[in-house]
């Protein structure tokens, strides 16, 4: 009986809103032949193996001795219905079928993902970076797991990508009010781990507050780069959320003591206090709000930052952000500073994709649109891929060019070639359309 209700829960209300996939990722050479023709198209230039996505979560309960958490509303139906809900779904879109082995099925099914994210027959795969998520702590350096959404920690991910070392790189999270911050920064480095990840509204961190000074000084020293998330944040919410620390001006700071920074979203959702406003000149008595990708193009257009700031593709095809998807291809001149990233699991999320706004937007065509509902049936972290090597400005034609899905000379492990050279050739293989 219990099995019956759990598989009736799974077939009405989960799978029509995460995780609705046919079949498994292995049979993507069954789709039809536009599908795989699409496939195709999208690897024609450039081999699964040269692919890296920097922005891929990993969830856990703590099974198996994980370490891993979310928040205690996730599990409370009766007081907070919609985390409840959304924990439920978006597990489900990992392919967590099993509460008590929700940590092993979920690296299962992403690792079996990434396996198969090639064109049919192909034997090479790409690359992710798999983040960690550190606790919030407060301003005395305590950690406080009940303002925590989500704890993914470093010594977890650290195993996962020695065990799929073939396919997962890592990312640390360390949060900057921790009393032994650079230390734990330190012990990461010493591991070859490039890249940190920060979530400043839901891990509660104040990027311009000196707590944060030390810390950025010693990235720097380590060539660290920080993937921060920009603008609103809709997932990491159950424990609190404050997106005025998401504002893009607040990367301001770090910049200016030379730390590379990843815009993630390209701060694509929302708007923020434009503290930089000059009240005088606009005749005004208070800060404007100001839409964060705009904040987010001034500060990619200070020649200062040309080498520090960039941004990253993840969620820009989700329904929420289509219309910054657009915003983005129109501006190729950032295209050159932009890194490849998916935020999976969101795009296995059913309610985050739909393709029929990408074609009213005029990003995609219908036939297109039915290959990339056909691939993201089979893996939708190929159909990401797939779909960002599709979209192409309905007026000027702009794509995103292979060099976007590369692995990035600043961040992924390689010796840094000289800034100038990089820079220029960068720039010459972003403005390929081909």
């Amino acid at each position: 009986m219990k099995s019956s209700v759990t598989d009736t829960i799974r077939n009405v209300v989960l799978k029509p809103f995460g995780g609705n996939f046919s079949a498994e990722p292995e049979s993507i050479g069954d789709l039809g032949e536009d599908a795989v023709m699409l496939i195709s198209d999208a690897f024609s230039d450039i081999s699964p193996a040269d692919i890296v996505d920097h922005h891929t979560h990993v969830l856990g309960l703590g099974t198996a001795d994980t370490g891993c958490y979310i928040h205690e509303s996730h599990f409370d139906f009766i007081h907070h219905p919609v985390s409840y809900a959304k924990a439920k779904v978006v597990l489900h879109a990992g392919g967590v079928k099993e509460q008590a082995k929700a940590d092993q099925q979920y690296i299962q099914r992403l690792v079996k993902l990434i396996a198969n994210c090639a064109p049919p027959g192909s034997d090479s795969h790409p690359v992710h970076y798999v983040l960690a998520l550190d606790q919030v702590h407060d301003l005395n350096g305590q950690p406080r797991p009940d303002l925590t959404s989500a704890h993914v920690p470093n010594d977890y991910i650290h195993k996962l990508t020695k065990e799929h070392g073939e396919y997962l790189r890592m990312a640390c999270s360390v949060h900057p009010y921790r009393p032994d911050a650079i230390t734990e920064l330190e012990r990461w480095a010493a591991e070859g781990v490039r890249l940190v990840k920060w979530n400043p509204s839901s891990m509660m961190i104040d990027m311009s507050n000196p707590i944060c000074y030390n810390f950025y000084a010693r990235m720097v020293e380590l060539d660290m780069a920080l993937l921060v998330h920009t603008g609103s944040e809709f997932s990491l919410t159950a424990g609190g959320s404050d997106d005025r620390l998401s504002n893009p001006l607040l990367l301001r700071p770090a910049l200016d003591r030379h730390v590379k920074v990843i815009a993630a979203h390209c701060a694509a959702h929302g708007k923020s206090m434009d503290f930089e406003a000059d009240l005088t000149q606009q005749g005004l008595d208070s800060f404007p709000m100001a839409e964060n990708f705009e904040l987010f193009l001034r500060l990619m257009s200070e020649e200062k930052y040309e080498e520090l700031l960039f941004g990253d593709l993840s969620a820009l095809a989700l329904v929420h952000n289509c219309d910054k998807l657009l915003r983005v291809l129109e501006n190729p001149w950032i295209h050159n500073r932009l890194i490849n990233g998916s935020d999976y699991p969101l795009p296995a999320v059913n309610l985050n994709v739909m393709t029929t706004y990408l074609v009213k937007k005029g990003l995609l065509s219908w036939k297109d649109r039915s290959a990339l509902n056909q691939i993201y049936s089979v893996n939708p972290l190929l159909f990401d891929y797939v779909l960002k090597r599709t979209v192409r400005h309905p007026q000027t034609q702009q794509k995103f060019a292979k060099t976007l899905f590369k692995a990035h000379p600043f961040i992924d492990n390689k010796p840094r070639p000289h800034a100038e050279s990089f820079i220029q050739g960068w720039l010459t293989c972003s403005l390929d359309h081909v």
